[in-house]
């Protein structure tokens, strides 16, 4: 069967989320509810670490939105400076309340366009050849094998039933329906997002290192994070990650204007509260 060819207004609509069900190889299906739950760093303790006045490697929660945070540092005590790595991992779900409200929004202009729902028939019978080639086992016609548990197979038919509803009645109500079963798979659905970077701190005081970074960028922006030691557990550090924004009146190298840049501080800390996030899929 040829593909369908659709227009670019169409395939920048509501329908990009319906492909998932298509493309599903690699992806997880993971626990619907999951935990970031607190997590202690990962240090294994000699008694020399004991009482470091410098943070050495840990794993840390941030405060606001439950990313992980693991460093590794080392340094040169006599000039007081030390070299940090990060990894940062975050989970987002690839939905919200508000974009649903977006596209129930849009709905109306989308009736207005005829060309909304051109190719609508020929998507709809890809669709259904695929479901039926994963019901017999047999591959796609370019030789890919999708693997589709069972609560995966029904959502998907059940996305093509409403997909196929729409291309017939072409109302606002199957519009509806189509948007609010999509989401209903979004809503539910992460995207890991994995940041990788370094940083050079000064010891300012014992117990206290914050980076040396000069301003960078169209925004001027100065790094001015820094690790803190625990009260009372003297090998236990928290991190705060924070920027000053130097020059809010400019326009970043991506076209965004400065001044919509955050400065708020973001603490990382390895005594966290759990965070909760509903993944059951991970794409």
């Amino acid at each position: 069967m040829a593909d369908a060819k659709f227009p670019d207004n169409f395939a920048k609509s509501w329908i990009c989320t319906f492909l998932h069900c298509y493309a599903i190889i690699g992806q997880l299906n993971w626990r619907k509810e999951l935990y970031i739950a607190r997590i202690v760093p990962i240090l294994f303790i000699s008694s020399a670490q004991m009482g470091v006045s410098e943070p050495t490697y840990g794993t840390l929660i941030g405060s606001l939105d439950g990313d992980i945070l693991h460093y590794e540092c080392s340094g040169d005590s006599e000039i007081n400076s030390l070299s940090c790595s990060f990894t940062q991992v975050l989970l987002t779900t690839n939905s919200s309340p508000e974009g649903l409200e977006d596209e129930l929004a849009s709905i109306p202009q989308m009736l207005a366009d005829v060309s909304t729902f051109e190719g609508c028939e020929d998507l709809v019978a890809n669709f259904e050849d695929a479901i039926s080639r994963v019901e017999r086992g047999e591959p796609m016609e370019d030789g890919r094998i999708l693997d589709m548990d069972a609560d995966e197979l029904e959502y998907s038919k059940r996305l093509v039933a409403s997909l196929a509803a729409m291309c017939s009645d072409r109302t606002a109500e199957s519009l509806e329906a189509l948007f609010r079963l999509t989401h209903e798979r979004e809503a539910i659905t992460c995207r890991p997002f994995v940041n990788d970077y370094r940083q050079t701190f000064t010891k300012v005081d014992d117990g206290l290192w914050v980076v040396d970074d000069g301003p960078t960028g169209q925004c001027g922006i100065v790094q001015v994070s820094r690790f803190e030691q625990s009260e009372g557990d003297g090998f236990l550090w928290e991190y705060t990650a924070q920027r000053v924004i130097t020059n809010p009146s400019g326009v970043s190298e991506t076209g965004m204007s400065c001044s919509v840049l955050s400065d708020e501080p973001v603490l990382y800390t390895w005594r966290s509260d759990a965070h909760r996030i509903d993944c059951t899929f991970i794409e």
